[in-house]
């Protein structure tokens, strides 16, 4: 079996050749293809930054939900591809980092096209708060 690989090999099938052992010739530093990089099913999840990016501007609260329910999503993702073993911890949290600063970028470019600084609106006063705000009874 041993001289079949090898001939198989020579003729040029280097799969076959990493699969008796030695890496393929023309490819040393290729990822094996049951272990891809970046985790494409976490990176789906981590998507969904991209809405708290949007909000950010509009509405800070709203912003934060988003973005833990995209950390949620691209987690559970992760999670289940790593118990699959798909996929190893740094692919996900690469995938994380990733598409944080890709929105991040997009965010940074899409302001200073506009001109606008982006921030945060002003908040608005809590329940309650109005019975501290001065009267306007002159």
């Amino acid at each position: 079996m041993h001289r079949a690989v090898g001939r198989i090999g020579e003729l040029g099938g280097s799969e076959i050749s990493h699969v008796a052992g030695r890496p393929p010739r023309h490819v040393l530093l290729a990822q094996p293809p049951e272990h891809p990089f970046p985790a494409a099913h976490p990176l789906a999840g981590y998507a969904w930054l991209a809405v708290g990016f949007a909000l950010y501007p509009l509405a800070r609260r709203r912003a934060w939900q988003a973005w833990a329910a995209a950390f949620a999503f691209g987690t559970l993702f992760g999670a289940v591809q790593i118990a699959r073993g798909a996929h190893f911890l740094s692919h996900v949290l690469w995938s994380a980092w990733i598409v944080w600063g890709v929105n991040l970028a997009l965010l940074g470019c899409l302001a200073a096209l506009s001109g606008a600084r982006v921030q945060a609106t002003a908040r608005t006063p809590r329940r309650g708060a109005r019975d501290q705000l001065p009267s306007r009874v002159s």
